[in-house]
């Protein structure tokens, strides 16, 4: 659905028209309608509130790198290639926002372990084919921190992008008891 027309406009420039005060050369001035975005990015998004986070200990940060091999990185370099043959290819009026958005989106969902899930704009109500994908290590990366901590004392919050990864983290922790 991030991707469907009838939540965010076809192109950003009718979204920006209805949520922004622009100056003649346009910069932005300020900001409008905010009730009817905020309504509008949460029908795609859960949005957790402080209220219900407050039992949460002190935030921790770690990187850890997860390297994409075989399947994931041949499918991130096609994207990647394609898109800079697209915009090397086109004139700069002639490349839609919402074009680079899925191609950003796909190559994030690859180093998820998934790819697909993106709306058939001719067929909007359809779900959207998903498939896992080899190649990825980030699953393995949060087996590796999990077993390094004990579940009842080491309480842990993982953030995921896609439903698709949710569904993995699922998985591990099912795993992990």
């Amino acid at each position: 659905r991030f991707l469907n027309d009838t939540v965010f406009f076809f192109f950003c420039d009718t979204l920006e028209k209805r949520n922004s005060i622009t100056d003649p050369w346009g910069n932005t001035l300020g900001v409008v309608n905010q009730d009817d975005l905020r309504a509008k990015t949460d029908s795609i998004a859960y949005r957790a509130t402080k209220a219900v986070l407050k039992d949460l200990p002190e935030t921790l940060h770690i990187t850890i790198p997860t390297p994409i091999s075989g399947e994931a990185a041949k499918l991130y370099q096609e994207i990647l290639d394609g898109m800079w043959a697209q915009l090397e290819g086109e004139t700069e009026a002639a490349v839609i926002a919402r074009v680079v958005i899925a191609q950003l989106t796909r190559c994030a969902q690859i180093t998820g372990g998934h790819v697909g899930g993106v709306v058939d704009p001719k067929h909007p109500t359809m779900v959207p084919e998903v498939r896992r994908v080899n190649g990825t290590t980030k699953a393995e990366a949060l087996e590796d921190i999990l077993d390094g901590l004990n579940p009842k004392n080491d309480p842990v919050v993982v953030f995921a992008r896609f439903s698709e990864e949710l569904a993995i983290i699922k998985e591990i922790a099912i795993a992990k008891g």
